[in-house]
């Protein structure tokens, strides 16, 4: 086999491999039954119903405006980036636990089932697990027996069905959710030479199964949960690599068990992952086969009490071993052993101010560092404001593929390290017409040795001297009860950062402006939401030579909704990118045009 053809299928690889790999929302408006009910809200501004999503990733695109996703075709692998920072630098939390992958550090969000969106969190100063906070993925617990069942279907050939459950007897909790996604997903979009062009190959059959079960002894919770994962995509053509004959096939199980009561959660697990990537063009030298296979024993030890009436304390323990076997590492066959730890006290000094400090610590068998501060201050202006001032200093490992990849791997990266202040201001009020929300952050990030994949460089990791982030995020979210089954949902994001290295020029793929625009009108029968996401310009590579034009996306989506006594059924239609706006997430990866779908749900007590 010729290495330079092999070097380059398998840097493609590596590019499409790395981009594998919102706070918890009540089941408001997609599960009400009778009359308009607004609930509490939350901070995380992601009220609207995302009941109808196919895939999580395009969901989330359009919920948090400092969450930029980068797709590689709908429907293929999707991560992120969050103010400037690498996917890697956000832990995926499942049940409390990191699944991030240890090859590359990241998670496909097209892998996690879209009935969790409900569920899903993000929090930029959660436990200080990484520098870019955490995205957290947990079963929502209902009070009462229900079942959702959904099936919904686009004009590009895509289905999707669902169906989950949650269901208590006596002191028993048992809740489920299954999703199955299959079709061709053929949809529209404008090639490289400006042409209308209806994609190919681009098929997919994914079995996304989870099991939650709780059962309550004495003042603890006996809990354990199953995530199963079985995928099989199609790669299509794309404007760098043009040739249909690519498939990637994800096989992923984890398993935990645990106990918790209110200050404690103590769990257990096992994970298992394998993927397999083949390109059988022959045009581009002998067929490709990649695989690798991770196999780890996780835990998570956590603490939460008070040690007098003004301190809190707070710890948190994630040892972990992996096994990880590859064909795309220089070692075949490796075992990482690794352990990161938090500690932090909370004192509260009166009702207005309190002061929280803490250390972090990581360990793993190449690196590790043991005194990583964290430091806040919380004040409470009055009983609608409150602002905090937070700074931290953290640290990202190199992963298997950045130190150990084939052709394209450094096994002289540094850890990355980030210095991180941020001043948070948080406005809430509410009464019987209006709830409102309102969010303003302003943040400054120094990273020095950022491990970076240089597009122009044929894709090889480096440490990067020194970048520079900062801008502000604004978030606001408005609840109007216009009368008893009338209410009206406004969601505002709006995010501005500048991103530069140590040359001043801005970073791949960071857009620095990025806003979010969601209204929705809730009825007893009726519900409509238009959702807005306007994006700017991206940079593509490092010497800002080429860019991708900036974009407005607009999704429409109306419900009509059929009660039937204490059951109801959702019809919904729902038009994607309403205004056929051309645009990439990723150069050359084609996103489709206007499209169409539709969706009927059961809502079964």
């Amino acid at each position: 086999m010729n290495k330079l053809t092999y070097g380059f299928r398998i840097g493609l690889y590596l590019c499409v491999l790395a981009a594998t790999s919102l706070s918890a929302q009540d089941r408001d408006s997609s599960y009400l039954l009778k009359g308009v009910e607004i609930k509490s809200l939350k901070a995380n501004f992601t009220k609207t119903n995302y009941l109808n999503e196919v895939y999580t990733a395009n969901a989330l695109q359009f919920q948090l405006a400092d969450l930029y996703i980068k797709n590689y075709g709908i429907g293929q692998l999707s991560t992120f980036s969050v103010r400037g920072l690498g996917p890697e630098n956000v832990a995926i939390l499942w049940e409390g636990l990191p699944i991030n992958s240890t090859m590359n550090g990241l998670l496909d969000l097209n892998q996690v089932p879209n009935s969790l969106l409900q569920s899903i969190q993000y929090r930029a100063d959660d436990n200080r697990l990484t520098s870019g906070g955490s995205l957290s993925i947990r079963n929502t617990e209902m009070n009462q027996n229900m079942m959702a069942i959904s099936s919904t279907s686009y004009l590009s050939e895509l289905f999707s069905h669902k169906i989950d459950g949650n269901f208590q007897i006596g002191k028993s909790k048992f809740s489920f959710v299954n999703q199955l996604t299959h079709g061709r997903n053929m949809f529209d979009y404008i090639n490289a030479n400006n042409e209308r062009s209806r994609i190919d190959h681009n098929a997919v059959q994914q079995i996304n199964t989870q099991f939650f079960y709780t059962y309550q002894l004495a003042k603890w919770n006996v809990n354990t949960g199953f995530w199963y994962q079985n995928q099989d995509r199609r790669i299509p053509e794309s404007g760098f690599y043009p040739v249909q004959t690519q498939s990637l096939i994800d096989r992923n199980a984890r398993v935990f068990a645990g106990l918790s009561n209110s200050n404690w959660d103590i769990k257990l697990s096992y994970m298992s992952e394998s993927q397999q990537y083949n390109d059988q063009n022959s045009a581009w030298g002998p067929p490709t086969e990649s695989r690798h296979k991770v196999v780890s024993w996780k835990g998570l030890i956590q603490y939460q009490g008070k040690l007098n009436d003004k301190i809190q304390f707070n710890y948190n323990l994630y040892p972990s071993h992996y096994n990880v076997r590859s064909s795309n590492l220089k070692d075949s066959s490796t075992n990482i052993l690794e352990a990161i730890q938090t500690a932090n006290m909370i004192y509260t000094a009166n009702n207005k101010l309190s002061i929280e400090g803490g250390l972090k610590s990581q360990m793993n068998t190449n690196f590790s560092n043991f005194f990583l501060p964290y430091a806040a201050l919380h004040y409470k202006l009055n009983k609608g404001w409150m602002t905090s001032l937070i700074a931290d200093i953290n640290e990202r490992n190199p992963t298997m593929n950045d130190l150990y990849f084939q052709f394209y791997g450094n096994i002289n990266l540094r850890p990355e390290t980030n210095y991180q202040i941020r001043n948070s201001w948080k406005y809430s009020n509410g009464n019987t017409s209006d709830k409102i929300i309102v969010g303003i952050e302003p943040y400054y990030i120094r990273s020095i040795d950022k491990i970076n994949y240089l597009p122009d460089s044929a894709f090889r990791v480096f440490n990067i001297d020194k970048t520079t982030t900062f801008g502000f995020n604004t978030n606001m979210e408005w609840v109007r009860k216009i009368s008893l089954n009338n209410s009206l949902r406004t969601i505002l994001n709006v995010n501005y950062q500048e991103s530069k290295d140590q040359n001043e020029k801005h970073l791949a793929y960071v857009p620095n402006f990025k806003t979010i625009l969601s209204l929705n009108w809730i009825n007893k029968h009726y519900e409509v939401l238009m959702q807005n996401n306007y994006t700017a310009q991206r940079f593509t590579n490092t010497a800002n030579s080429g860019s991708l034009a900036p974009y407005l996306l607009t999704n429409l989506k109306a419900t009509y909704k059929h009660i039937v006594k204490s059951n109801q059924v959702n019809f919904s239609i729902g038009i994607d990118n309403l205004w056929n706006e051309n645009f990439q997430e990723i150069q050359g990866a084609f996103m489709p045009l206007r499209n169409y779908y539709f969706n009927v749900t059961a809502l079964l007590k």
